[in-house]
């Protein structure tokens, strides 16, 4: 459940690279970027979110937590069948 909720909004995502410049997708890279600056206690690289996506990791409660609040999600949304 985690991996394809996770995988979902990553795909879904999209970033503008300056104001009002091009829009592109979301990458694993920026992802954990963006993860290590605005929560440096939980430790995550970009392996480790390709491992999580891909079903060959246990997420951490802290980092279910962190990527909820990047997402704008409930944390109940990555592991509960309940659409939100």
């Amino acid at each position: 459940m985690f991996s394809k909720r996770l995988a979902e909004l990553v795909s879904e995502s999209v970033v503008s690279t300056e104001a009002e410049g091009p829009v592109r997708s979301l990458t694993l890279y920026s992802l954990a970027q963006h993860l290590e600056l605005a929560y440096p206690d939980v430790p995550i690289s970009q392996s480790g979110l390709y491992r999580l996506i891909h079903g060959e990791a246990i997420p951490r409660l802290d980092l279910i937590v962190a990527l909820a609040r990047v997402f704008d999600v409930a944390p109940e949304y990555f592991i509960t069948d309940n659409n939100q």
